[in-house]
């Protein structure tokens, strides 16, 4: 009963800028990879040969999917598996019938280089993975709408937006939106209208309406935890007097919430994502909103997946609960 982990950070996006992205670098993404790394052999018994670190230009999306294929082909009955990346997000629209604006939109994650990752990537490598023998967790530390513009010497807004009209077709069309890491194999038959409304607010960000229980994904092969939720901006937070607040915001939280355990951590998805929440609340309280532009957001941390996988412990080599 082994934890198998990849943890990925991207801190350098030059790369998406020199194609024309507005993708400004981050400076804690690398950080947050590693210090993520070692939450997981402190607080959940992670063995350190068995956590693996891409940093910037390792972390290509050749090279992060090729380690998460790796993480799943080594995996045997009764082990877990952990996939946190750090770095920006956005939206791509999905194929669209010619003539006919896309309703089907994916999160996708940025890595250094290549192309942008989505969960059709993700579902093709875990149509292999028996989920009731495995447990998979993938934890995003990123945000996917964008659109705050930074200020200097503040805490730094994580995502990139939509462009203008991708952005006009995305609060228009989008019916149903992808989230990354689940591995849904049919997206418009398991999650199809999972999007209730999008609407523009009066400070010009995206307020997003879901169904309840969308986050409930019976047909998901893996627990996704998100920094946020869909219409909300991540942040990276600098206390230049505290190294433990040099990360992203959501890390910050995974290792206060370590911090309270003082050992290893002991507690279902359902109990440790509300143990994430109420630190990322006072986080905000403390670095994010006591700017008075950044007065008026929200990060709360998200979990998809199966409820019958919610109610498990999380990270823990042995919830997928084997059967003989």
């Amino acid at each position: 009963m082994t934890l198998y982990a990849l943890c990925a950070g991207v801190s350098d996006y030059s790369q998406w800028r020199n194609i024309g992205w507005n993708a400004p670098d981050l400076p804690y993404s690398v950080k947050n990879a590693e210090d993520f790394a070692q939450i997981l052999m402190t607080s959940f018994g992670a063995l350190a040969e068995n956590v693996g670190i891409q940093r910037d230009t390792w972390c290509s999306s050749g090279n992060f999917l090729t380690a998460f294929h790796d993480l799943i082909q080594k995996a045997q009955p009764g082990d877990s598996l952990c996939v946190f990346f750090s770095g920006h997000g956005t939206r791509l629209a999905g194929s669209a019938i010619p003539d006919k604006p896309a309703e089907l939109w994916y999160n996708a994650i940025l890595p250094y280089g290549g192309s942008a990752v989505t969960d059709y990537d993700i579902a093709s490598l875990t149509q292999v993975l028996d989920a009731a023998k495995v447990s998979l967790t993938v934890v995003l530390d990123t945000g996917f709408v964008g659109g705050v513009r930074p200020v200097p010497g503040a805490p730094q807004p994580v995502g990139i937006a939509l462009g203008d009209p991708a952005r006009e077709s995305f609060v228009q069309y989008c019916h149903t939106l992808v989230p990354v890491g689940l591995g849904i194999q049919n997206p418009m038959g398991t999650l199809a209208g999972n999007i209730s409304a999008i609407t523009k607010t009066p400070t010009g960000q995206l307020a997003i309406t879901l169904p309840a229980n969308a986050t409930q994904v019976e047909a998901a092969k893996a627990v996704v935890y998100t920094a946020c939720a869909e219409d909300e901006v991540a942040w990276q937070i600098r206390d230049p007097k505290n190294t433990d607040l040099q990360n992203s915001l959501f890390v910050s939280a995974w290792k206060q919430v370590a911090a309270v355990a003082n050992g290893p951590l002991s507690l279902t998805h359902t109990d440790l994502l509300a143990a994430l929440r109420t630190q990322s609340d006072q986080l905000m309280t403390q670095a994010v909103r006591r700017i008075a532009s950044y007065s008026h957001f929200t990060q709360v941390p998200q979990l998809y997946g199966p409820a019958s996988a919610l109610s498990q412990k999380a990270l823990s080599a042995n919830a997928a609960g084997v059967s003989g």
